[in-house]
């Protein structure tokens, strides 16, 4: 049984009352209705024979679920409790809330949410919100906290997400050694057939100071400026910085 089962109408109004239009054995699956207005696709129904007050006898009371099948309702099963005993042309059926309904519900409810109707800690992962893989744009701490960046990595990492044009964004970490000394350096960024570059930044450090890349500043010669030409990422400084070392990360598209 799943939740389309558990619908009491397709919608459009009441389902309606239907009685049984031919006899059907024990084991037998087709459920022969004279009238399956309004049904669902897919429900849990009563089938008995009425009394003189309108209610169904319990002594032959039978709880089912299936769906209906050009015109037929076909059996899927039958609730706990009950057994087939196959049905009879003086029977009824209804689609109506029952014990086994009620159970049938709270069983795939308590799939997700605990008692107080908080969700189970099982529910939601990383790899639900990554649209099915824990490798994608998110990550978690410890603690749970979930954060949008990633792992950085000297080898190149799809992200996950697109560039306007529709196609991958990749991110790659190059250590670029020690900086020039008023001059432009040029470092191998080894990435193979990259297009266009989205993004590229970085940080620098000389044990005491820590600076970003590329670096403005308010006098021409302390900037620092970072380049992809071609195969090579140039480092260019306008006065010596040969005492810091860096990484500098670039987000790019490929061929």
């Amino acid at each position: 049984m799943d939740l389309q089962h558990l619908r009491a109408s397709d919608g459009t109004g009441e389902s309606v009352l239907a009685h049984v239009s031919a006899v059907r054995t024990a084991g037998s699956t087709v459920l022969e209705l004279d009238n399956i207005d309004n049904w669902n696709t897919k429900c849990v129904i009563v089938t008995g024979t009425p009394n003189a007050n309108g209610f169904i006898d319990t002594a032959g009371m039978t709880v089912m679920y299936g769906h209906i099948t050009a015109g037929d309702f076909i059996i899927d099963g039958f609730a706990p409790g009950y057994t087939d005993n196959g049905n009879t042309t003086t029977e009824v059926a209804i689609v109506k809330m029952t014990t086994n309904w009620a159970d049938e519900l709270v069983d795939i409810i308590s799939t997700i949410h605990n008692d107080d109707g908080t969700l189970k800690n099982s529910i939601v992962t990383l790899a639900k919100l990554n649209g099915g893989t824990a490798a994608g744009v998110l990550s978690t701490t410890a603690a749970g906290v979930v954060s949008v960046s990633g792992n950085y990595s000297t080898s190149e990492v799809a992200t996950n997400t697109t560039w306007i044009d529709g196609k991958m964004i990749y991110e790659k970490t190059v250590a670029i050694g020690a900086l020039p000394n008023a001059a432009s350096k040029s470092v191998a960024h080894n990435i193979v057939t990259p297009d266009r570059v989205i993004d590229i930044f970085g940080r620098a450090y000389n044990g005491t100071i820590d600076v970003p890349l590329p670096f403005a500043a308010t006098v021409s010669a302390s900037t620092m400026q970072i380049n992809r030409n071609g195969a090579n990422l140039d480092i260019i400084t306008g006065i010596d910085r040969s005492a810091f070392t860096g990484y500098v990360t670039l987000r790019y598209t490929k061929v």
